[in-house]
């Protein structure tokens, strides 16, 4: 059985359960995680080569100058047949290590890596967003396959002059959950399992919320996940008279999203395209509830379209439009009937689109082409 090296900078987030997912559902090939730091627990029984124990200095300099030499010494004896490196400004670090071992590089491209503006890659004081921007073009030459999880992605990557010939839109699966949605509870839960920034739109969803109190619509807004914005969210919240009904959760193990989300009326992704240029890639997190059975609402934004059948599987809103927001979310969690039906059509179109089992053949057969 072939190695693949999936490679990710900073290892095992919880906000990308979706890698793991994938690499632990392979068939024919053998994961060995490799990156530079762990950010949380590694899949039970996973090999893992990562730099959390080298010196601070050797750190530095693999972050600075991409030098792949403390990942091959501990990499040790273990040798890739390739490399899967995940998200285009990984690849650029993954690309050296590569070409030392002469495998075949791999890069699935999520999202913000081919929406980003360049003035935000030059601003964010990040070595490796700026050394994604000084060897990007040294990665669109050089690595043998990029992967689009979306079709918006892969128009987006043209754009920004990714080879056509070498990129193929393959959607990224999701696991299908044995147990489907659960009772939910007499106040309606709308759930929002997002990363607190600008990109998620949480702040229309929250206006959103706001307008469905004044409608006298019973709801409890629980919100999962961290990050810049969330005590202006809090404060946002609190003026809009909603701090009750709202809870925020902070970041949560996997485990926890799946049982909200069982429990989960209505599941609400309203993403915008950020001022940085980030829009949603696909928007995972819709697939896991639709896996489970829940009714999904979104907004039109990047490859969100391509994960709802709009007015069968969930619905899809105008971006920036917290009105009609409020009115899909009001018409699904006034009708259980509605949700129903709109999360069992989602767990069909999950089964038939999105099954990791099934994706993953997919990516293999993709894999073995470079071999």
């Amino acid at each position: 059985m072939d190695t693949v090296a999936i490679f990710r900078l900073q290892l095992f987030k919880t906000s990308e359960v979706f890698i793991a997912q994938q690499a632990q559902n392979l068939h024919r090939y053998r994961p060995v995680y490799v990156g530079h730091k762990r950010f949380g627990e590694a899949p039970v029984g996973a090999e893992v080569v990562a730099l959390d124990d080298a010196s601070t200095a050797a750190q530095w300099r693999a972050r600075l100058t991409r030098s792949p030499d403390a990942l091959i010494e501990r990499l040790g004896s273990t040798r890739p047949a390739l490399i899967h490196a995940h998200f285009a400004i990984d690849a650029v670090y993954a690309l050296p290590l590569a070409r030392r071992l002469d495998v075949p590089l791999a890069v699935t491209l999520h999202g913000f890596d081919v929406t980003i503006t360049d003035k935000a890659l030059l601003t964010a004081r990040s070595p490796a967003w700026l050394n994604y921007f000084l060897h990007r073009r040294a990665l669109k030459r050089r690595a043998d396959l990029f992967i689009c999880v979306s079709d918006y992605i892969r128009q987006q990557a043209l754009q920004q002059g990714f080879p056509e010939d070498r990129l193929v839109v393959q959607y990224l699966g999701t696991k299908l959950p044995t147990e489907g949605a659960a009772d939910t509870p007499p106040v309606p839960i709308i759930a929002h399992v997002a990363r607190l920034v600008e990109k998620k739109g949480t702040a229309f969803l929250l206006d959103a919320c706001g307008r469905l109190k004044a409608r006298g619509v019973p709801f409890r807004l629980v919100v999962i996940g961290d990050g810049p914005l969330r005590t202006a969210l809090v404060q946002q919240a609190a003026a809009l008279g909603i701090a009750e009904e709202c809870e925020f959760a902070g970041p949560q193990p996997h485990a926890a999203v799946l049982d909200l989300l069982r429990r989960t009326s209505v599941l609400a992704l309203p993403s915008v395209t950020a001022g940085s240029g980030d829009a949603e890639g696909l928007g995972m997190v819709l697939l896991e509830a639709s896996s489970l059975g829940v009714a999904v609402v979104g907004t039109d934004n990047g490859g969100i379209p391509e994960a709802i059948v709009d007015g069968r599987t969930g619905f899809i809103v105008p971006q920036r439009d917290p009105a009609a927001l409020a009115d899909r979310l009001e018409a699904v969690v006034r009708s259980p009937e509605l949700a129903a039906e709109l999360g069992r059509h989602g767990r069909e179109f999950v089964a038939q689109t999105f099954d990791v089992s099934r994706q993953n053949i997919k990516l293999e057969a993709l894999w073995d082409k470079l071999l």
